[in-house]
């Protein structure tokens, strides 16, 4: 069952046959299809094997 939500109210919701992407990619700095460059300097980048509660994100030096 696909369910989408916003600010935790139900907006709507499909019964899905969902098939498990294969292996992906990611591009940091341009468009997947290289385009729009970006023209500033990332800082840091973190991946997780699962999605992280707003506590469990990592805290930027000078952020409360």
């Amino acid at each position: 069952m696909f369910r989408s939500y916003v600010n935790g109210v139900l907006q709507g919701e499909a019964q899905l046959a969902f098939k498990p992407h294969g292996p992906g990619a990611t591009s940091i700095g341009t468009r997947m299809n290289h385009v729009n460059y970006f023209n500033g300097a990332v800082r840091q980048a973190r991946f997780t094997p699962r999605a992280l509660t707003p506590d469990q994100f990592p805290k930027m030096p000078g952020s409360k």
